[in-house]
């Protein structure tokens, strides 16, 4: 079976949020920085995993808004 590189990024981006879950919102270039990911391609990544309600999204700088 094959596993794509979008898949293993998925798989990273979401280990990354797990170990920050107590953290609240995590910035988008902590992941990308922390696990290797380029930005763009997590955006893209992150916005299918928010449509399939697999993890929720916070809009603002800090999170907050």
């Amino acid at each position: 079976m094959l596993i794509t590189k979008k898949t293993i990024y998925a798989i990273r981006a979401c280990l990354e949020l797990a170990k920050r879950f107590k953290e609240g919102p995590v910035k988008i270039g902590l992941i990308a920085k922390e696990r290797d990911i380029p930005h763009r391609f997590l955006e893209i990544i992150l916005h299918k995993l928010r449509g399939r309600r697999l993890l929720k999204s916070v809009r603002g700088s800090n999170g907050l808004r």
